[in-house]
């Protein structure tokens, strides 16, 4: 079994256009966290979430939940 955090911040980049600034700057944070566990010898899943902020006008927030099942043979 095995859980796992990780976390991100972006900041900067903006538009420039014909030497105009756009007045776009652009900031992001990223927090997800997965959760996974064996359910045979050579099966496992995996359940994982993803949250996506941002900090302007541009850009969007984002919920992901994700399932995955492996196997190995």
């Amino acid at each position: 079994m095995w859980v796992s955090a990780s976390a991100g911040l972006g900041s900067g980049g903006s538009a420039i256009i014909d030497g105009v600034s756009q007045n776009d700057a652009r900031g992001d944070f990223l927090g997800a966290i997965s959760f996974g566990a064996p359910i045979t010898k050579t099966q496992a899943v995996k359940l994982s979430y993803l949250r996506s902020v941002t900090f302007q006008d541009i850009g969007s927030d984002s919920n992901t939940l994700g399932f995955a099942w492996s196997m190995a043979f």
